[in-house]
């Protein structure tokens, strides 16, 4: 997916919300300069290498779609991608990263206590944005944000290297750190256009949807993917053994042999090697592993649309409607 495309297919989205997400990059900016420079050097680098800032488009696309006329739209959008760069700093600090899209980690360039104590900052950041709003639910859901995140990270360290971890293991460790976010962020969107309870739950859905097929198809394309299209490092989630679904699907489906070299490849000191790697990928098309991925992401972006389906038909909700096709788009 190269940018071209991501931006032509979320063109009429993005065209829409350009007033909205000036205002949540100046937030965010002024979020970051209120405190030491070390924490405006570091918050910078991380929202420069975290992404697109779906999160918070997410967010405002959904608050225009229900209806949302107000102009307090900012803060709750802002506060998704703040959230989600705190998370990001202590994550690579405890999968102990070097890289994030291409770019250096934090904590790679400044120290693991630096990069720790600037998550906590702009965690804290986050807190004091959410507080000026006063819609019903809304400090409800960062919070469950929150601690659905930590408890994502205790999940994973739990199944860490673990020759067991089944499917429904690695999707539940899935839904608390990256699609939770997802949610919340589709769900705030609906609370502040007052949206009805039926409505937010569907939300909720649609955002936890997108959520998950983004991260099984980041896992595929760790595989699969192109590193000059996709901006990050292509096997690194092997070379650093990463349980991601790849693998447990190839570790479920793996015959004996196969599981010798799974066990030997997880508990080796040593780092793999490219031969490990040849063979991983050569199991994994003997299993049809990438095609089963594959097919586990088309049905989480059919899930969504059905979602987005159920609302009112209007030019937010036609836009939104990019944003899926841009998801969907990602899995070939």
């Amino acid at each position: 997916m190269s940018s071209s495309s991501f931006s032509s297919q979320l063109a009429p989205l993005l065209e829409l919300t350009t007033s909205d997400r000036k205002e949540v990059d100046s937030v965010i900016n002024h979020a970051l300069e209120g405190g030491l420079p070390i924490t405006s050097i570091i918050g910078s680098h991380i929202l420069k290498s975290g992404g697109k800032r779906l999160r918070p488009l997410l967010c405002i696309g959904t608050a225009r779609m229900c209806g949302y006329k107000g102009s307090q739209l900012a803060g709750p959008a802002a506060c998704m991608e703040l959230l989600h760069s705190a998370s990001l700093l202590h994550d690579d600090v405890i999968d102990e990263s070097s890289a994030r899209r291409d770019q250096p980690t934090a904590h790679s360039l400044w120290g693991n206590k630096r990069a720790i104590l600037v998550g906590d900052y702009i965690f804290a950041q986050t807190l004091a944005i959410m507080d000026q709003c006063k819609t019903p639910g809304v400090i409800e859901q960062l919070s469950w944000a929150s601690s659905m995140l930590a408890q994502g990270e205790l999940l994973q360290l739990y199944w860490l290297e673990r020759l067991d971890t089944s499917e429904k293991a690695y999707l539940n460790i899935v839904k608390h750190k990256t699609a939770a976010l997802f949610s919340v962020a589709t769900t705030i969107g609906g609370l502040l256009a007052g949206a009805k309870k039926d409505e937010i739950s569907r939300l909720h859905s649609l955002g936890e949807e997108i959520g998950m097929a983004f991260q099984i198809v980041d896992d595929l394309l760790d595989y699969t993917g192109n590193a000059q299209i996709i901006k990050k490092d292509v096997g690194r989630d092997f070379a650093e053994k990463k349980l991601t679904y790849p693998m447990i699907i190839a570790m479920t489906l793996a015959n004996t042999e196969e599981q010798v070299f799974w066990h030997e490849l997880l508990h080796s000191p040593s780092a793999p090697s490219e031969k490990d790697r040849e063979k991983a990928l050569s199991i994994m098309r003997r299993h049809l592993v990438f095609e089963t991925v594959r097919k586990k992401a088309e049905e989480r972006i059919k899930k969504a649309r059905m979602c987005l389906a159920t609302f009112e038909d209007n030019i937010y909700r036609n836009a939104m409607e990019g944003f899926l096709n841009y998801c969907e788009s990602r899995i070939a």
